[in-house]
Protein backbone atom coordinates (compact mmCIF):
# COMPACT_ATOMS: atom_id res chain seq x y z
CA UNK A 1 0.00 0.00 0.00
CA UNK A 2 1.18 3.32 -0.85
CA UNK A 3 -0.16 6.35 1.54
CA UNK A 4 0.46 10.16 0.87
CA UNK A 5 -1.05 12.15 3.39
CA UNK A 6 -2.80 9.73 4.82
CA UNK A 7 -4.83 8.81 1.61
CA UNK A 8 -4.19 5.31 -0.26
CA UNK A 9 -3.47 5.86 -3.65
CA UNK A 10 -4.75 2.87 -4.62
CA UNK A 11 -8.57 3.88 -3.26
CA UNK A 12 -8.50 6.82 -6.32
CA UNK A 13 -6.98 4.56 -8.65
CA UNK A 14 -3.62 5.71 -8.51
CA UNK A 15 -0.19 4.03 -8.23
CA UNK A 16 2.37 4.90 -6.47
CA UNK A 17 5.77 6.32 -7.51
CA UNK A 18 8.54 6.21 -5.47
CA UNK A 19 11.52 8.43 -6.11
CA UNK A 20 15.20 8.21 -5.08
CA UNK A 21 16.35 11.53 -3.84
CA UNK A 22 19.87 12.67 -3.60
CA UNK A 23 19.76 12.86 0.30
CA UNK A 24 18.62 9.70 0.44
CA UNK A 25 15.42 10.16 0.71
CA UNK A 26 12.35 8.86 -1.27
CA UNK A 27 9.63 11.05 -2.69
CA UNK A 28 6.78 9.46 -3.00
CA UNK A 29 4.01 10.66 -4.90
CA UNK A 30 0.68 9.06 -6.38
CA UNK A 31 0.76 8.33 -10.39
CA UNK A 32 -1.38 7.10 -13.10
CA UNK A 33 1.53 5.84 -14.54
CA UNK A 34 4.46 3.94 -13.39
CA UNK A 35 8.13 3.80 -14.81
CA UNK A 36 8.58 2.62 -17.98
CA UNK A 37 11.25 0.53 -19.04
CA UNK A 38 11.33 2.31 -22.18
CA UNK A 39 12.22 5.17 -20.28
CA UNK A 40 15.94 5.51 -19.59
CA UNK A 41 17.30 7.17 -16.40
CA UNK A 42 18.72 10.18 -16.01
CA UNK A 43 22.34 9.53 -15.51
CA UNK A 44 23.38 13.42 -14.36
CA UNK A 45 20.19 13.09 -12.33
CA UNK A 46 19.41 10.34 -10.06
CA UNK A 47 15.74 9.28 -9.49
CA UNK A 48 14.91 11.40 -12.52
CA UNK A 49 14.55 10.19 -16.51
CA UNK A 50 15.43 11.55 -19.86
CA UNK A 51 12.54 13.36 -21.40
CA UNK A 52 12.04 12.03 -24.90
CA UNK A 53 8.94 11.50 -26.91
CA UNK A 54 8.26 10.07 -30.56
CA UNK A 55 5.47 9.45 -32.63
CA UNK A 56 3.90 6.24 -34.15
CA UNK A 57 1.74 7.76 -37.03
CA UNK A 58 -0.76 10.00 -34.75
CA UNK A 59 -0.21 8.31 -31.52
CA UNK A 60 2.50 10.80 -29.18
CA UNK A 61 4.77 8.77 -26.99
CA UNK A 62 6.75 10.42 -24.46
CA UNK A 63 8.80 9.89 -21.09
CA UNK A 64 8.26 12.19 -18.68
CA UNK A 65 10.73 13.22 -15.69
CA UNK A 66 9.35 10.78 -13.34
CA UNK A 67 9.46 7.87 -16.07
CA UNK A 68 6.20 7.53 -16.69
CA UNK A 69 5.47 6.75 -20.57
CA UNK A 70 2.55 9.14 -21.46
CA UNK A 71 0.94 8.32 -24.81
CA UNK A 72 -2.00 9.70 -26.52
CA UNK A 73 -3.75 9.85 -30.46
CA UNK A 74 -3.28 13.33 -31.26
CA UNK A 75 -5.93 12.22 -33.99
CA UNK A 76 -8.79 12.25 -31.35
CA UNK A 77 -7.82 15.78 -30.29
CA UNK A 78 -10.30 18.75 -31.45
CA UNK A 79 -7.15 20.51 -32.83
CA UNK A 80 -3.21 19.49 -32.66
CA UNK A 81 -4.04 16.24 -34.55
CA UNK A 82 -0.66 15.51 -35.91
CA UNK A 83 2.20 14.13 -33.89
CA UNK A 84 6.05 15.78 -34.24
CA UNK A 85 8.56 14.59 -32.25
CA UNK A 86 6.22 12.93 -29.46
CA UNK A 87 4.12 15.79 -28.86
CA UNK A 88 0.17 17.00 -30.41
CA UNK A 89 0.85 19.80 -32.65
CA UNK A 90 -1.41 22.18 -34.58
CA UNK A 91 -2.48 20.27 -38.34
CA UNK A 92 -1.48 23.21 -40.33
CA UNK A 93 1.03 26.18 -40.52
CA UNK A 94 -1.00 29.13 -41.79
CA UNK A 95 -1.43 29.96 -38.17
CA UNK A 96 -0.56 29.78 -33.88
CA UNK A 97 -1.80 29.93 -30.82
CA UNK A 98 -0.35 33.62 -31.17
CA UNK A 99 -2.27 34.79 -34.17
CA UNK A 100 -4.56 37.45 -33.10
CA UNK A 101 -8.55 37.13 -33.59
CA UNK A 102 -9.85 39.76 -35.74
CA UNK A 103 -12.77 40.75 -38.01
CA UNK A 104 -13.86 40.65 -41.33
CA UNK A 105 -17.33 42.45 -41.91
CA UNK A 106 -19.64 40.43 -39.89
CA UNK A 107 -17.24 37.13 -39.49
CA UNK A 108 -14.98 36.44 -36.97
CA UNK A 109 -11.09 35.38 -38.15
CA UNK A 110 -9.53 33.41 -36.22
CA UNK A 111 -6.90 30.43 -35.80
CA UNK A 112 -8.06 26.59 -34.75
CA UNK A 113 -5.83 24.08 -35.81
CA UNK A 114 -3.27 25.95 -37.34
CA UNK A 115 -5.68 26.97 -40.49
CA UNK A 116 -7.45 30.47 -40.71
CA UNK A 117 -10.88 30.04 -39.92
CA UNK A 118 -14.03 32.31 -40.63
CA UNK A 119 -16.94 32.50 -38.68
CA UNK A 120 -20.05 34.44 -40.00
CA UNK A 121 -21.28 35.54 -36.29
CA UNK A 122 -24.74 36.92 -37.81
CA UNK A 123 -25.02 33.36 -39.10
CA UNK A 124 -24.53 32.35 -35.53
CA UNK A 125 -27.72 34.65 -34.08
CA UNK A 126 -24.82 37.43 -33.13
CA UNK A 127 -24.34 40.94 -33.90
CA UNK A 128 -21.61 41.53 -36.54
CA UNK A 129 -17.74 41.05 -35.51
CA UNK A 130 -16.33 43.85 -33.58
CA UNK A 131 -13.07 43.63 -31.99
CA UNK A 132 -12.71 39.71 -33.02
CA UNK A 133 -15.70 38.88 -31.04
CA UNK A 134 -19.23 38.33 -31.80
CA UNK A 135 -21.60 40.09 -29.38
CA UNK A 136 -24.33 39.65 -28.31
CA UNK A 137 -27.41 41.61 -30.18
CA UNK A 138 -29.00 44.49 -28.94
CA UNK A 139 -31.88 43.96 -26.65
CA UNK A 140 -35.52 45.07 -27.26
Amino acid sequence: MCWILSSDCAIVGLGCNVKPQTDGTNEVKCSTAAPSPSCQPDPNNPGSYIRTGSCAGTVASSCEGDGSLATADCASFPSNKRCEDGKCVPTGTACDRNTATTCDGSQVVLCHDGFVAKVDCTALGFAPCVDGLCPRPAGP
